[in-house]
């Protein structure tokens, strides 16, 4: 009797997901109206020549962020010590314009409260934000108004804007903890900012009493970056600069609050100035250092190095945008709509194997697109002819689609190399049996063993190949080793296992 075989081809995909989350509170229109310190008396949607205003009409002069969100898209405007008036209605929903729907929402546990008002979004929108005298004004661009926005505009949708009047600041407020700067937007600034080395993309920060980790969050958001934030860093910052590159920002906060900066590998690490960190040693080896050039030498062209390796385009950043949208799509198991966003994704950013293997992975499983999963599998391997996953994914795809000398020639190369992963060989091992080449794949199967721990899945796969063969003994050794090895074995196996154990 043969055990017949649980799964041949299986191929596994884990997606890591990092979800940011915020508690929300439903406000009861005017509450503590009395007490807050700026009262929405109205909310108006006004239509205009060249596009649409969105008027948040106030008492007193407000403080406020805005900043952007994904999931739905929406632009999130929290206002602080606010509250809103009985006689406003919400949820609005415009009858035109980019916006779907204004809804509000009380954050209680912020000190100061924060009323939220969220703008959610049909589509993607040139805006800008900017107070008029009580009033906070939202305008929307349409047709040629939209198509004239600078570029620097559009870095700014996803930086943090906080305003604070004048006479309306906290005289009380800790000079150590509040920091206000100014920076011009002149073309004479932007010629000096680039003279100096800053040419990421420009936004325009207002910061009010910020905790300086919501700050580095945002900067992260801005750049794409991976921001790491030292547990030591402690603080606010009240900071406005107008229309600077994201990098002369943060290295004004950086200034200001005392802190250092050190970049790796597409990430930034935040610490206090006194605080040394060693790096592996292997981060320097990968640099070409001259003899006897001096420590300072060697950081100066470190850091070039680095700088370089940073420097992201713009496609790239929308690339990065439409993955972090399809990752929140497969946590939902969304699969197909975050196929949609991971091919937009890699049309925009091409030369990204990793990102072409994922798409070939969706695509072979859950999906079952084979012939989509050779199409990626092979953009893998032609930004890397080394990629033995996607020689392995294209080799799956092939074989699923009976392309049975294609798939042979993708699997020889999926195992290349001195230590084959137990994927490679197994796949390949499912395959030759499945052309009823026993000898072959046990031959694999015995190459896995040798490189990697077996488990129970690879051990019934290699009995039930000796019983192919002819090998009885040998197949009821292997069940032997299997009930001996201390491995969770399902309640049936175990039965099968024993009862052909004991009738040998």
């Amino acid at each position: 009797m043969i055990l017949k075989t649980r799964s041949h081809l299986v191929l596994l995909m884990a997606a890591a997901l990092l979800v940011s989350t915020c508690g929300l509170v439903w406000a009861t229109a005017g509450a503590g109206a009395d007490s807050a310190s700026y009262r929405i008396g109205g909310i108006q949607w006004d239509q205009k020549p060249d596009g649409f205003l969105l008027t948040v009409q106030g008492g007193s002069a407000p403080t406020y962020t805005m900043y952007e969100l994904f999931e739905p898209l929406r632009i999130v405007l929290d206002i602080a010590d606010a509250a809103i008036a009985k006689s406003v209605h919400l949820p609005m929903k415009p009858a035109a314009g980019p916006v779907a729907e204004v809804r509000a929402s009380s954050l209680g546990d912020q000190k100061p409260a924060i009323t939220r008002l969220e703008l959610l979004l049909k589509n993607d929108s040139h805006y800008s934000v900017e107070r008029q005298g009580n009033d906070i004004v939202v305008r929307f661009k349409v047709g040629a108004a939209a198509e004239s926005v600078d570029e620097a505009g559009d870095a700014s949708l996803v930086a943090s804007l906080i305003e604070q009047d004048a006479e309306g600041g906290d005289e009380e407020a800790d000079d150590s903890e509040e920091i206000a700067a100014k920076a011009p937007s002149s073309a004479q600034s932007r010629d000096e900012l680039a003279f100096s080395g800053y040419t990421k993309e420009r936004i325009t920060v207002d910061f009010f009493k910020i905790d300086l980790h919501n700050v580095f969050r945002l900067i992260g958001e801005v750049s794409g970056l991976n921001i790491v934030v030292d547990e030591a860093v402690k603080g606010s910052l009240t900071l406005a600069l107008n229309d600077v590159p994201w990098d002369f920002a943060l290295d004004v906060i950086l200034n200001l609050k005392d802190l250092q900066k050190m970049e790796r590998f597409n990430t930034i690490m935040i610490l206090p100035k006194d605080r040394k960190i060693e790096w592996p040693e292997r981060a320097v080896d990968r640099l070409a250092f001259k003899a006897g050039e001096s420590a300072v030498a060697i950081e100066e062209k470190e850091a070039i190095s680095v700088k370089e390796r940073l420097s992201i385009p713009k496609e790239e950043v929308e690339a990065r945008n439409l993955i972090r949208q399809a990752n929140a799509k497969i946590r939902t198991k969304d699969h197909a709509g975050a196929l949609a966003m991971y091919e937009q994704a890699f049309g925009l950013w091409r030369e990204n194997g990793h990102l072409a293997g994922q798409i070939a992975s969706i695509c072979l499983a859950p999906l079952g697109m084979n012939d989509k999963a050779v199409y990626y599998a092979q953009q893998a391997l032609r930004i890397n002819p080394q990629d033995t996953g996607a020689a392995l994914q294209a080799a799956i795809g092939l074989a699923n689609m009976q392309k049975k000398d294609e798939a042979v020639g993708f699997f020889k190369q999926a195992i290349q190399g001195e230590r084959p992963t137990a994927g490679a060989l197994q796949g390949y091992a499912a395959f030759l049996e499945q052309q009823g080449d026993n000898a072959g794949a046990l031959a694999l199967m015995n190459t896995s063993s040798k490189l990697h721990t077996d488990t129970v899945d690879s051990m019934v796969n290699k009995a039930r190949l000796f019983d192919k063969l002819g090998q009885g003994d040998k197949a009821v050794e292997q069940y032997r080793a299997i009930l001996l090895s201390g491995n969770n074995v399902p309640p049936d196996l175990k039965r099968y296992i024993t009862a052909r154990v004991a009738a040998r």
